[in-house]
């Protein structure tokens, strides 16, 4: 059984934050809490998390301002953010869209209007891989874990960094088409490195002496020389389709 999402609470009400991990973890999530902001920032930047669930009114910072600081790092562009507060008045919610949440629920809320919010911001946070299993088979040689957050080569299980699995993930989402530097630049380490193809080089090249049988000769991470870089995969017939298939005459490396 291969990871489901990761979902962080950063709650300080015990009681509360207990009740959203027995919650959580009853639908098959897996969870993981903070009760503080500080604690919650270290374990975003940690890497690995899916979801984050915060509350607004924390004992060391207000939610909203840990989620403005988490929007402005590039690790934490993409991360789905639902925040919930027991304010319910229109500006203030309009407040938490502002600061760049997701989503935005009141206490006290339904469970299962909560966990059907989780399930959407899900969805539309990873569009292209919200069908596909949790292990991605592409060939004998390697699978993808979870969306890329880690892999299985040769069947040893290798994890990855965050900006690893953030460029795996993009390259996977776009398999069988070029994805160009300047969009793994913004997606990966946000708008201000759009010029530092130097990073996606060295990423690359990291996740290459991961994946690859031979990282000299890349099977799966090819290089369009000046455009950017294509992940090819080969599915097994049973696998959703979402993959290129088709060969070049003249593969790029």
């Amino acid at each position: 059984m291969f990871p489901a999402p990761l979902i962080l609470v950063v709650e300080d009400n015990p009681s509360t934050r207990d009740f959203l991990r027995d919650l959580l973890t009853g639908q098959g999530y897996r969870v993981d809490s903070a009760g503080d902001g500080r604690t919650g920032l270290e374990r975003v930047q940690a890497g690995g998390v899916d979801l984050l669930l915060l509350n607004r009114g924390l004992p060391d910072m207000d939610g909203l301002a840990l989620c403005r600081q988490i929007r402005a790092e590039p690790w934490g562009q993409d991360l789905p953010i639902i925040v919930l507060t027991g304010q319910i008045r229109l500006d203030q919610r309009l407040q938490g869209f502002a600061a760049g949440a997701d989503d935005y629920v009141t206490k006290p809320f339904s469970t299962d209007e909560l966990l059907a919010r989780i399930k959407a911001v899900l969805r539309r946070a990873r569009p292209s891989l919200a069908n596909l299993p949790q292990t991605i088979w592409v060939d004998e040689h390697l699978q993808i874990v979870c969306g890329g957050q880690a892999v299985i080569a040769d069947g040893q299980r290798i994890e990855l960094g965050p900006t690893e699995s953030r460029l795996l993930r993009v390259l996977v989402e776009n398999a069988g088409r070029v994805v160009s530097f300047e969009t793994l630049l913004n997606r990966v380490w946000g708008p201000a490195y759009t010029d530092a193809r130097r990073l996606v080089h060295l990423y690359i090249r990291y996740l290459r002496k991961k994946i690859e049988p031979d990282p000299t000769q890349p099977r799966y991470i090819l290089t369009r020389r000046g455009v950017g870089y294509r992940f090819r995969a080969v599915p097994r017939p049973d696998t959703p389709s979402g993959f290129d298939t088709e060969e070049e005459s003249a593969p790029d490396r």
